[in-house]
């Protein structure tokens, strides 16, 4: 064959790999759109409320499909049903498996197909190029190369974001057929020729190259926030103290325009505040939104298990339990049906004149009854017909609300109140109490900036990169070439895919390796350790009607060598009352000095601890939730008590074992000693019980029983 006849066969062969990149690369601007609008049909053909989520399994489902054939072809050949190809074979399946179950975006499960159709298009193209084992990191390098490309053209993209994490998965999603490929062959390809492995070094270089200005141009850093009181959250800010001074920041200067910038649609906000020049107030937003959109899920859930229980709609929707819920789903469904409305109002902004400023903004019209409430109710009758969701499930999405406004209240605590936008607290008090009983132990990461590179710092990603580009130009030949040494290479270039592929991206780069820091914000805290192993807290009153009258200091100290906490209590009261009560008895009903003591942090179980005057005490272990439930049977062993008292004073004086306490042993274990506590004192003005006086370290508004509210209490030996 002459030459232009080669390289016409040649490009032939290279068209069906281009063709298929470019259709990756022009599908981008409006990819999400896409997979938006394919949800938004399945949701209406099946009449379902998951169509986002069955786009991954129906493509989680195709790939299984494929893994199939490619199976049963591994049976059919005699050559292919060896050991040495069936075990990787099975390897890579399990694989497949993992990513495919933990991929947290189910729009990213489509990944495997683009890009395991664009593994195999390359290697078709190569074999026309080479015959030999260069095929195999010549492809590799080509699925690199677009991936790359993939992202950095979404980083430059006004509406879409290029992320590392997903040059990963692209990169995974090419490279596990490539290794399908390789096994199913049935002959076997001769070593690089010098001119294979100068095109190898080539290609790989360039992608390297490609990967390397999106690397050190497009990649974000930041750190992990884990919190003791259940969560954990990304942000883009290096520290918790830069994290503090943009609060402060925005709330002298910004958060008075904030309700204002809030109307704007949830896109142009962003947009207007890109999370590289503004990340408190784009990550502030963010949390918003989530917040919001789970309220708002709550609602829809409720009123259609309603509705399915037989319920008319008025009435359904006034069981919706409150102000804020309803607001929620009110602009969610302006959001959902009519997109004008989104130019003044934010799509989950709550805002409880709504329907004042709505009719204002649309000059007295009915629009709204007529184009969306209208509409929106015959979406959730349609939808109560054949849905019914778990009381559980409900519950989840007013969880996950309640989680974004403690971070929201935790962290960007001031800027939050500044705005207007946060909850009110007796409605915080009531969604606490719902979800605490649940969902109390299970620990909470938020999604948001949780796909931010944080697992590693600039330096050890320079040497990585580095390193990798050492590897293509040096490494390249060993590990195609049928020596011992190749053999090594393949080996470890297995183990590498193996490794990295059950890690997945998402945890390699957003998981348990992030630079995390444990820190606490938005409440009361006192830290003692070995050195400073005392700290002195003054009880304030707990609600109205105690002003002017003192309420004593606690002195709460750390006994490391015994794992043991000593509180000690001295008030100031002319008229001691010590109603005698059993233990266990009502001790509050006279004076009393009383502990909480949460070891999971979760305020879900916890103890709590009463002191009278006359040495009598009263244990017991409460079930938080919606009913609070006292558990007397309940006793805490090996505790010391003393109390003494005079004319105008009185202490109580409690040692307590930490390993005695629900939850010690495993604090002790670990070294995570975060407790979350309260302090409180009941002074009884009345014999016999009455005109009660309340103090507490942490204000709760009256009710102790608020451990939302309560402080942390922070251990350890150094």
């Amino acid at each position: 064959m002459d030459r232009a006849g080669r390289w016409g066969r040649v490009i032939r062969g290279f068209f069906p790999p281009a063709g298929w990149t470019l259709l990756i690369f022009c599908t981008l601007p409006f990819g999400s759109r896409l997979v938006r609008s394919a949800a938004t049909l399945l949701n209406e053909w099946f009449e379902i409320d998951y169509g986002y989520d069955l786009l991954g399994w129906i493509a989680a489902a195709i790939v299984g499909v494929a893994l199939v054939l490619i199976g049963a072809r591994f049976l059919g050949n005699p050559i292919l049903r060896r050991p040495t190809r069936v075990l990787p074979f099975l390897l890579i399946s399990s694989v497949y498996a993992v990513l495919l179950s933990e991929m947290e975006i189910a729009a990213e499960k489509i990944h495997f197909i683009e890009y395991g159709v664009l593994a195999y298009l390359f290697v078709r193209a190569w074999k026309r190029v080479t015959p030999s084992a260069a095929l195999w990191p010549l492809t590799f390098f080509s699925v690199v190369l677009v991936g790359t490309l993939d992202e950095f053209i979404q980083y430059l993209h006004p509406e879409r974001t290029g992320e590392f994490v997903d040059i990963c998965w692209n990169v995974i999603a090419g490279t596990l057929p490539l290794g399908m490929l390789r096994l199913s062959e049935d002959e076997s390809r001769g070593t690089p020729s010098r001119f294979d492995v100068r095109r190898m070094r080539l290609i790989g270089l360039f992608s390297w190259f490609v990967a390397g200005i999106f690397l050190f141009t497009a990649i974000e850093y930041g750190i992990e926030i884990r919190d003791p009181r259940g969560y954990r959250f990304h942000t883009r800010l290096p520290s918790p103290a830069a994290l503090h001074e943009e609060d402060e920041r925005l709330f002298k200067n910004a958060a008075p325009g904030l309700r204002r910038e809030n109307a704007f649609t949830y896109s142009s906000f962003l947009a207007a505040h890109p999370e590289k020049k503004e990340p408190f107030l784009n990550e502030f937003r963010v949390h918003l939104f989530r917040r919001n959109r789970y309220v708002a899920y709550y609602g829809h859930y409720s009123l259609r298990r309603s509705l399915h229980g037989g319920a008319a709609f008025d009435s359904a929707w006034r069981r919706i339990e409150n102000d804020a819920v309803r607001d929620a789903v009110r602009i969610y469904a302006a959001y959902l049906h009519r997109k004008e409305l989104q130019i003044r109002y934010g799509p989950l902004a709550l805002s409880r004149s709504f329907r004042r400023d709505l009719k204002e903004f649309l000059g007295g019209s009915d629009i709204w009854e007529k184009e969306v409430w209208k509409p929106y109710r015959r979406e959730q009758l349609r939808k109560a017909k054949t849905e019914e969701k778990s009381e559980t499930e409900i519950m989840k999405n007013l969880w996950i609300a309640e989680r974004e406004e403690e971070i929201l209240r935790n962290w960007f605590g001031r800027t939050l109140a500044a705005s207007g936008l946060g909850w009110p607290d007796a409605f915080r008090d009531r969604v606490f109490r719902k979800v605490a009983g649940r969902f109390g132990v299970e620990e909470y990461s938020s999604a948001v900036a949780k796909r931010i590179c944080t697992s590693w710092t600039k330096p050890v990603v320079t040497v990585i990169y580095f390193s990798s580009g050492f590897l293509i130009l040096f490494g390249a030949p060993f590990f195609v070439g049928k020596t011992r040494r190749g053999n090594i290479g393949r080996g470890v270039l297995l183990l590498l895919l193996v490794g990295t592929g059950v890690a997945a991206p998402g945890r390699l780069f957003g998981g348990p390796q992030h630079p995390a820091v444990s820190e606490i914000r938005g409440t009361k805290v006192l830290a003692l350790n070995k050195e400073q192993n005392r700290g002195v807290l003054l009880l304030q009153g707990n609600a109205a009607g105690t002003r002017g009258v003192r309420g004593g200091e606690v002195s709460v100290e750390w006994r490391p060598e015994r794992q043991s906490l000593v509180f000690e209590m001295k008030a100031l009261d002319t008229r001691i009352i010590a109603t005698p009560v059993p233990r266990d008895g009502e001790v509050w009903r006279g004076d009393a000095f009383e502990i909480f003591l949460d070891t999971e942090c979760r305020g879900r179980r916890y103890v709590e601890i009463e002191v009278s005057p006359g040495e009598t005490i009263a244990d017991a272990m409460v079930s938080f939730g919606e009913a609070i439930r006292f558990d007397s049977e309940w006793n805490l062993p090996e505790a010391s008590v003393e109390t003494n008292r005079d004319s105008d004073t009185w202490r109580a004086r409690l040692e307590i074992p930490l390993s005695r306490l629900e939850g010690g042993r495993r604090m002790i274990a670990r070294k995570e000693w975060w407790i979350r506590m309260n302090l409180g004192r009941v002074d009884s003005r009345k014999k016999g019980g009455g005109n009660y006086s309340y103090y507490a370290w942490c204000r709760t508004g009256g009710y102790f029983h608020k451990p939302n509210r309560w402080g942390i209490l922070v251990l350890g030996e150094d």
